[in-house]
């Protein structure tokens, strides 16, 4: 895929939503740089304020971060296989502090786009981890 505008679509499932999967599809930018693949767009303000809020997701063989950049800070999620991560994420109900443990991360690159797979366990605050999954796709947009 060449750099340039891409449809973007993150699909979220697992225990923390019921086992319902919840999907949003955007327009974006996709680039490569240092062996990275890039994923940038832009959503409303998840509630937390007016402006839109920029997310970048960076994304290697083993590896996702994703960067959401509000007005006045960033929040930081990082997926890597086989290792445990800790990040404060910022909700609606106020900033939430979990540890990711990914025990499945897969990424497949063609002509046409990228798609990425991860599974990984999520515990928040001493509460019982929780199975989910990830499926991010980006294909080139005209």
């Amino acid at each position: 895929m060449e750099d340039g505008k891409a449809k973007i679509t993150v699909t979220g499932s697992g225990e923390m939503t019921g086992g319902e999967a919840l999907s949003t599809a955007v327009s974006g930018k996709f680039y490569k740089k240092n062996g990275s693949i890039y994923l940038l767009y832009e959503l409303d303000g998840e509630e937390i304020q007016e402006k839109p809020v920029k997310h970048m997701l960076k994304i290697n063989e083993t590896a996702l971060e994703i960067t959401k950049t509000y007005e006045k800070f960033k929040t930081k999620l990082n997926f890597k296989l086989n290792e445990k991560t800790e990040a404060e994420y910022l909700s609606p109900f106020g900033l939430l502090e979990f540890t990711a443990h990914t025990d499945f991360f897969s990424l497949t690159e063609t002509k046409d786009g990228i798609l990425l797979e991860a599974s990984y366990l999520l515990c928040s605050e001493g509460a019982d981890p929780l199975r989910n999954n990830l499926k991010i796709s980006a294909s080139a947009e005209d």
